[in-house]
């Protein structure tokens, strides 16, 4: 007789994980000028199956409604709605994720962007790679955004 409560749970697990890796970067150290500027070590967050947070509900009727890459700028993009009955607009918000590393507290961790800005809301890879968590950063600044 097989225990179909451990498989289903670890599936429900399995369906919880983000497939998240880290890659070394070299990137452009825009402190200096010259020879040595590609010289700086960074880690490149890739999330592969990230589509699996849209349409995901966030908070009082917010949910995730477009995810992409923001090539220019290496960041991964969260596009929000706030669905509301017609004649009144959706309200949208946006919040990206950088996915360039930053050693914060002797960690490698990665920032949250609101309003074009680096908030001090940030998470590890490995914490990141749980959906829920996630979600649960991206509702914490939808709560705090007048805050942030």
């Amino acid at each position: 007789m097989r225990n179909t409560t451990n498989e289903t749970q670890n599936k429900t697990d399995k369906e919880a994980e983000l497939s998240i890796k880290t890659k070394p970067k070299k990137i452009l150290n825009s402190t200096r000028c010259g020879v040595d500027d590609i010289d700086e070590l960074n880690y490149m967050l890739t999330i592969k199956n990230i589509l699996k947070l849209q349409s995901q509900p966030i908070w009082d009727g917010w949910e995730v409604k477009l995810i992409y890459e923001g090539n220019h700028n290496d960041t991964y993009v969260f596009q929000l709605v706030k669905r509301k009955p017609l004649p009144m607009h959706n309200e949208l918000c946006t919040i990206m994720l950088e996915r360039i590393g930053h050693t914060h507290s002797d960690k490698l961790v990665y920032f949250f962007i609101y309003n074009s800005q680096r908030t001090d809301v940030c998470a590890t890879a490995d914490w990141l790679a749980d959906k829920d968590n996630m979600i649960a950063k991206l509702e914490y600044i939808l709560v705090n955004k007048e805050k942030l």
